[in-house]
C-alpha cells in the first residue's frame, strides 16, 4: 500500500516545497481545486455531458459549496470558480470572516468574487437557515470545504445543526456530497468521528441507515478527494464509510 501520511507530515511536505521555491501555496491551492473538479466530473460523468442550460437560459448544473475559515475553504473558492467557468450555478457560503482568511485562501476568495456573491454564515442567526434555502433548490453536488485535515476537535456548537442537517439531507435532496481532503468531523489521523464515542447511537444510526435526526456531528461523503497521499484517517476507524470513494490527486509535490 502507498505510504499513509498524518496531517502534520503532509503540511511538512507542502512547506518544504514552498520554501524551496518549487511552488507557491496559492499554486498548490489552484492545483487542489482543479483536482477536485476533475475528480468529481470523472466520478459522475453525467455532470459534464449535455447542454449546460435550458432553452430559457437556466443553468442545469448547480453546486452548493460550504467554505471554512482556513485553506480548505480556499480550495472551495477555487472549485467554485472553476465550476462557474463551466457554466454551473454556484451557491457558496463562508463560515468565518473574509478579513481573517489566510493569505492564499483570501486570494482565492477574491478571485471568486467576480463570479458571484459569498454568503457569510455569521450574518444569519443560525448557519442552518441559509442551507435550508439553498438546498430547497435542485442541486447536483454539495462540496464540503469546511475544515479539512486540520480539524482536531468537534464542530463548534453553532455548526452542529448545520452539519446534522447536511448529513441527514444526504439521503434526500443532495445528489452527491464531495469532501475536500477529509469529511468534516473526521479526524484525519485516526478515523475517529470527533464528538462521538464509538458506540454512540447517533453515529451507529448514521453509519447503518444514513439517518441522524440532526444528532450527527460530521458530514459523510460520497466522494472524498485528497492530495499527494492518503491520510491515515481515510482508511482507519470510521474513515472508509465516511469518505465514500477516495480519490488521490497529484498536485506536483
Amino acid at each position: 500500500m502507498t505510504e499513509l501520511l498524518t496531517a502534520a507530515q503532509m503540511r511538512a511536505i507542502e512547506q518544504v516545497a514552498i520554501e524551496s521555491g518549487q511552488v507557491t501555496g496559492l499554486e498548490l491551492m489552484e492545483r487542489a481545486g482543479k483536482g477536485v473538479v476533475e475528480a468529481l466530473l470523472a466520478h459522475w460523468p453525467n455532470l459534464k455531458t449535455g447542454p449546460g442550460r435550458t432553452d430559457t437560459g437556466e443553468r442545469l448544473r448547480r453546486a452548493v459549496i460550504a467554505c471554512g475559515p482556513g485553506n480548505n475553504g480556499g480550495d472551495g473558492f477555487v472549485i467554485a470558480r472553476l465550476l462557474a467557468e463551466l457554466d454551473w450555478d454556484i451557491l457558496i457560503s463562508l463560515y468565518g470572516n473574509p478579513e481573517s482568511l489566510p493569505p492564499d485562501a483570501r486570494a482565492s476568495y477574491d478571485r471568486w468574487l467576480p463570479h458571484g456573491e459569498v454568503i457569510c454564515l455569521s450574518d444569519y442567526d443560525s448557519p442552518h437557515s441559509w442551507f435550508a434555502d439553498a438546498t430547497a433548490l435542485p442541486n447536483n453536488i454539495f462540496v464540503d470545504a469546511l475544515f479539512g485535515t486540520g480539524m482536531t476537535r468537534p464542530v463548534e456548537p453553532d455548526l452542529v445543526p448545520l452539519v446534522g442537517y447536511i448529513a441527514e439531507k444526504r439521503r434526500g435532496s443532495f445528489s452527491q456530497i464531495v469532501a475536500v481532503d477529509v469529511p468534516t468531523g473526521l479526524h484525519s489521523d485516526t478515523g475517529v468521528i470527533l464528538g462521538h464515542n464509538s458506540d454512540d447511537e447517533a453515529l451507529m444510526e448514521m453509519r447503518d441507515t444514513g439517518r441522524s435526526f440532526m444528532g450527527f456531528r460530521a458530514i459523510p461523503a460520497d466522494l472524498t478527494v485528497t492530495f499527494h497521499r492518503a491520510r491515515q484517517g481515510h482508511v482507519r476507524g470510521h474513515g472508509p464509510w465516511m469518505c465514500g470513494t477516495l480519490v488521490i490527486r497529484d498536485i506536483g509535490l
